[in-house]
């Protein structure tokens, strides 16, 4: 969670204890859906950024994440970007090795 969100969700915390229901409950309809867009759309934007599908930089965090820590966080994404990067070089018609032509 990000700060912003931390406060969001505190304020409708505070809001609900307060008897502001109104508020309350709209802050938290607003949390849902920033939370729920941000899990499904920056995965999508963080793959095309660096050229991997969602579901593999998704796998990638996750495992890297838990074999290596916050390290591997970083790690294993920029290893299955290098890794796609190759593959896609190696497959494609007429290339040689080296890039030179």
């Amino acid at each position: 969670m990000r700060a912003s969100e931390d406060s969001s969700c505190c304020k409708a915390a505070v809001s609900l204890l307060a008897g502001d229901y109104g508020r309350g409950v709209a802050l938290l309809a607003v949390y849902a859906v920033i939370t729920v867009v941000r899990q499904i759309v920056e995965p999508r934007i963080v793959g095309k950024m660096i050229g991997l599908s969602p579901i593999l930089s998704l796998a990638s965090m996750f495992v890297g994440l838990t074999l290596m820590g916050v390290a591997g966080l970083f790690v294993f994404p920029l290893a299955a970007m290098l890794f796609t990067a190759h593959r896609r070089e190696k497959s494609t018609p007429g290339a040689e090795p080296g890039g030179a032509e």
